[in-house]
């Protein structure tokens, strides 16, 4: 008599609090796409811009997770803000921010209030960013599309020069925002981007960057040229320069090798494109806040133990009010 062979076990439905289906349409960081295939844990997905990619069906249930958490926080909020009632509220400074329009996608910044001081993007970034430790503030640098934050006493400490901290640039088609540090060549291994290479080295904290840019549809690039850039892949990263992919196993390795001429900046930021970063309107200074706070992690490793316990200084009291 023929010993039965045991039958495979029946393999248990994904533990997904929402239902995928091809066809249908979903929303991540990177937009609203169509779920063209699902086999098993992974699915083929397009973008509204033609785009596709193979993605992790538990990672954009998370995602998706998330994105409702953010709505129902919203509207649990106490006190709705009198700006988000009332389209024609102007606080005693003048107009809030409304959100970024169309005309403020340009590297001519003549003309765009989306960079004004006190009813721009930068003061709706700074009331939404929690970072209790820190005492962030925000500068518009002279005729740039981009707006900097950074901790106040950075800022003052060096006023020429912000070294290290978080960002938000426009140009024709795009929106970036996120965390930058300025680069150094310098061999005596001290300062900001000397701190952020060793922090690299220790594989549980790459891990968590190249988790989050996976999460988050993050890119790691030179601030001067965002056409080539490094994407989290699975268990490494890829570089992508001139329709060339290649492999980086070793973020850290990576980073020291590239050439760090003076004033070349890095930046880990998301990628928007301006339709959708109209559309988001008022949210979208909520989305710069939150991606910020994501990314804390690396302005604390670029400034080193103990930089966020300070005493309470005059200027830091006068940016906190």
């Amino acid at each position: 008599m023929k010993a039965s062979r045991p039958k495979p076990p029946i393999p248990e439905p994904l533990p997904l609090k929402h239902s995928f289906s091809k066809g249908c349409h979903y929303e991540n960081m990177k937009g609203t796409y169509e779920v063209l295939s699902l086999d098993g844990n992974t699915m083929r997905i397009r973008w509204e811009n033609g785009e596709e990619s193979e993605t992790d069906v538990k990672l954009q249930d998370r995602i998706l997770s998330r994105f409702e958490r953010e709505v129902r926080a919203a509207k649990a909020r106490p006190g709705t803000r009198q700006a988000d009632a009332d389209p024609d509220f102007t606080s005693h400074f003048g107009p809030c921010f409304r959100g970024l329009t169309p005309t403020d996608f340009t590297l001519d910044t003549a003309e765009t209030t989306w960079r004004s001081r006190t009813s721009g993007i930068g003061s709706a970034v700074t009331q939404e960013f929690q970072a209790s430790e820190f005492c962030f503030a925000f500068w518009v640098p002279f005729r740039k599309p981009m707006i900097l934050w950074t901790d106040v006493d950075r800022r003052i400490g060096s006023a020429a020069q912000v070294q290290t901290g978080f960002f938000c640039r426009l140009d024709e088609a795009r929106a970036y925002y996120g965390f930058f540090v300025e680069r150094s060549s310098e061999a005596d291994g001290k300062g900001d981007w000397h701190r952020l290479l060793e922090w690299l080295t220790v594989p549980e904290q790459e891990a968590w960057l190249r988790s989050l840019a996976t999460e988050h549809a993050l890119r790691i690039f030179d601030g001067r040229d965002p056409s080539s850039f490094l994407e989290a892949s699975g268990a490494q990263w890829v570089w992508t320069e001139g329709g060339c992919l290649t492999d980086v196993p070793s973020l850290a390795a990576f980073l020291a090798t590239r050439p760090a001429e003076p004033g070349t900046v890095l930046e880990c930021a998301v990628v928007v494109e301006k339709d959708r970063a109209v559309r988001r309107a008022l949210k979208v200074g909520r989305d710069i806040a939150q991606a910020f706070e994501l990314l804390l992690p690396l302005y604390r490793a670029c400034l080193g133990a103990g930089a966020e316990r300070k005493p309470s200084t005059p200027a830091r009291r006068r940016a906190a009010s």
